[in-house]
């Protein structure tokens, strides 16, 4: 993302918009073989299809690192991440 004086700013936000994107792309590719997908093709079984993927596959839940409540607010999904 580009700042207003032209030098690269990455807001929080941001970056968290990123990682989704980039682990969305990473479901769509490994489950669908596709890149991109219609808003119609996002169904409850997607959306479901796509939370057991962070949850297992990439192991973006919380309570399978061995904590006793899940993390909210900033990081709690980019932290699995690294």
């Amino acid at each position: 993302m580009q700042g207003a004086v032209g030098h690269q700013s990455r807001s929080g936000n941001g970056v968290r918009y990123e990682t989704t994107l980039r682990l969305t792309e990473e479901f769509l590719q490994k489950n669908y073989q596709k890149e991109d997908c219609y808003l119609d093709e996002v169904t409850n079984q997607f959306i479901e299809d796509f939370e057991f993927f962070l949850k297992t596959v990439r192991r973006c839940c919380p309570l399978q690192r061995g904590e006793s409540q899940p993390r909210t607010g900033r990081g709690a999904l980019l932290e699995s991440d690294a």
